[in-house]
């Protein structure tokens, strides 16, 4: 998962015409798919609500050792939004967002869930012998907060999900 925020500054008036995201998200790069690994979690991120206990598994890419499943809530600049994040991360002790509270004029609050930090015995992620196999090769988020991203008008920013790869589960 990648957090990022992207700010355009000029010396004149009404000189940014963004009217989207895809000024953030054409600007971070694309990296290579990296190869499949061997363990397999659970997916999702929903917005205003919980992941499901029947959440989507999915082949985590080959480094990562650990399931997350943690909320993360955003506050500030008339903004007020919860996420819950389930998928793959390198560390056992991971944070999304390492530990940072605030980011601009937003406010943020990471909490993991009890069991994130058990790897393969969190909520039974690896597929039982006999089940079929998640055909997903990998999973890679964006989660894009264009928390500078001043739109015409003086209209705030809105928080971002993006998918590098296939949407495993959404719902609002």
């Amino acid at each position: 998962v990648l957090v990022a925020s992207f700010a355009h500054f000029c010396s004149f008036d009404r000189c940014n015409s963004a009217s989207s995201s895809s000024v953030l998200l054409n600007a971070l790069p694309r990296p290579a798919d990296p190869a499949p690994g061997h363990l397999q979690c659970p997916t999702c991120v929903t917005v205003f609500g919980s992941c499901p206990q029947n959440s989507d598994i999915v082949t985590c890419p080959n480094g990562t050792s650990h399931c997350y499943n943690g909320h993360i809530a955003i506050r500030g600049g008339g903004i007020s939004s919860s996420m819950n994040i389930q998928g793959c991360v390198a560390k056992p002790s991971s944070f999304l967002l390492n530990h940072t509270q605030n980011i601009g004029v937003f406010t943020v609050m990471e909490n993991r869930n009890q069991g994130d930090e058990r790897g393969e015995d969190w909520n039974n992620p690896i597929i039982q012998a006999g089940a079929a196999p998640v055909s997903a090769p990998f999973l890679a988020w964006v989660v894009g907060l264009g928390l500078s991203l001043a739109l015409w008008g003086g209209a705030p920013s809105l928080p971002v999900l993006y998918w590098s790869g296939p949407c495993p589960h959404w719902t609002s």
